[in-house]
Parts: C-alpha cells; structure tokens; sequence
C-alpha cells in the first residue's frame, strides 16, 4: 500500500518531468532556429542591401553631378547588379522566414509579443524588398504614366517598411526589462554577425517631392 501510494506520484512527476524536458527542447530548438535565420539575413542580406544603397547614392550623385552618359550609364549598371543580388537573396529569404514563421512549433511555442515582433520584422523586410523591385521596374520603364505608378508604388513600400520597423521597435520598447520563465532554461545563441553589417547609409529618393523653401525664412 505504501509503495502504491508513492508510486503514483512518482509517475506523475515523471511524466511531468518529461513533459517538460520536451517542451524545453522544442522551446530551444525553435529559437535556434530563428536566431540561424536572423544571422543568415544579417551575414548575407545586410551586405547586399548596403552595397545596393551605396551603388544607388553613387548613381544619383553622378546624375546631379551632370555627369558624362557613359558615367551614368556605367553606374546605372553597377546599381542593378548590386540590387538584382539583392532582391535574389532576399527573396529566398523571405520564403525560409515565412515558413518559419507559420510552422506550428513556432506558433504553438513562442510567446505573443514575439510572433508580434517577427511578423512586424517580415513586414519591413518584405515591404524593402517589394520597393527595390517596383524601382528596378520603374529604371526600365520608359512610359512616363507607368513610371509615375511605379514611382507611387515604391513610396507605398517605404513608408510600409517604416511604419513595420516603428511597430517592431516599439514591441520591444514595451516589452523591454520583461522575462519569461521559460528564458531561464535556454540559451539564445550568440550572434555570428559583425556590427558593421548594420550599418546602413542614407541614400537619395528621387520619388519624394522636396520641400519648397520660404524665401522669407532665409532673408537677413
């Protein structure tokens, strides 16, 4: 009687035990996984978005430098070399994410304000990517009319990928000196990424109207 009664507990925390062990794997497998994908886009996206920006600035400077034809035209090709590399990469990176992100251990898994931070990082991702494809289309295109479109359709995906990387940012703003328990028993991998990767230049947009200047602000 005495070791019925202890046994039955003992199965109970033993199936607890292995429940949770079972949780925690999965818990740090997911991670693992998503930390892998972080670093895949920081090693090999973040290179080709800076070089794609840089080649971008470059051309524009020689277009507002009045550069000579083939000057521009030499820099013109540089750019859509730099971006195709680009939007290649990123486009199979993308579709790795998404999976990712609707695969069933990670939404089963993974607390909300995280798959609210992921989803809103795709977004911006997604929204950069689409921009660099309508200007591309908008480079070749010779119909002003759809030029403009264009042109319309790549300010749409600027401020689509701000407004995400605004809601991403603030996610974890609102969430910043919060801990779950379960960070207690897994370890985030450390990133392989160098910090310069993330150091991404400002670059002109030629789709944006400027602002017109006050003569009267700039008198005496």
């Amino acid at each position: 009687m005495i070791l019925q009664k202890i046994k039955i507990p003992l199965i109970i925390f033993l199936l607890f035990l292995l429940s949770f062990t079972g949780y925690i794997y999965q818990y740090q497998k997911i991670v693992n996984q998503g930390s892998y994908l972080a670093d895949e886009h920081c090693i090999k996206v973040n290179p080709l978005i800076i070089d794609r920006k840089n080649k971008y600035q470059e051309q524009w400077n020689l277009i507002l430098a009045s550069a000579s034809a083939t000057q521009v035209e030499d820099s013109v090709n540089k750019y859509f070399q730099a971006s195709n590399a680009f939007i290649k990469e990123e486009q199979g990176w993308l579709a790795n994410q998404k999976r990712y992100l609707n695969s069933k251990a990670f939404n089963l898994l993974m607390p909300s304000y995280i798959k609210e931070a992921a989803n809103f990082q795709y977004q911006m991702y997604e929204a950069d990517y689409n921009s660099s494809v309508y200007l591309n289309q908008g480079f070749k295109e010779t119909d002003k009319n759809k030029q403009a479109e264009l042109g319309n359709k790549v300010l749409e995906e600027t401020v689509k990928s701000k407004e995400a990387e605004d809601k991403y940012n603030a996610v974890w703003e609102r969430e910043k000196g919060k801990s779950d328990w379960v960070h207690y028993f897994i370890k985030v991998p450390q990133t392989k990424c160098p910090k310069e990767n993330f150091d991404f230049p400002n670059v002109f947009n030629p789709f944006v109207t400027p602002i017109p200047v006050n003569n009267d602000e700039t008198k005496g």
